[in-house]
């Protein structure tokens, strides 16, 4: 996913488009206006890209929905409705619903069962 207009390219774990973006015949990376939702797992030992840099990089491409799913702590944070901060702060993910793993995570307009999910193993 590019943005040519800020100088930031990013590779999420999951990313979702329509199909008919989906369907073109093209290798060139997904433009941010096309992307529904992106997530991002969290790294047993880089967390802090995907909690502060990663999350800004998303706001700023205007990315809706953001799932970020923590196997270190077993949670899952759904954020979305990205604008302006309160007081001057820059942008931000102005919704956010936490969960854990087994609840049914809604985010826009999907629900995700996440009883499957697993918690990172202990001797990491």
């Amino acid at each position: 996913m590019e943005d040519a207009s800020l100088g930031t390219l990013r590779r999420p774990d999951l990313i979702v488009v329509p199909d008919a973006v989906f369907a073109e015949n093209t290798m060139a990376p997904f433009h941010p206006r096309d992307v529904a939702l992106v997530s991002e797992i969290v790294s047993p030992s880089n967390h802090s890209t995907d909690y502060v840099e990663k999350m800004h990089d998303y706001l700023a491409m205007g990315i809706p929905l953001y799932l970020l799913v923590d196997p270190r702590k077993g949670t899952i944070a759904a954020l979305s409705d990205p604008g302006p901060g309160v007081g001057g702060e820059g942008p931000r993910y102005r919704t956010r619903s936490d969960y854990a793993f087994g609840d049914e995570v809604t985010i826009g307009d999907w629900t995700l069962a996440t009883t499957d999910l697993r918690t990172y193993p202990e001797d990491r």
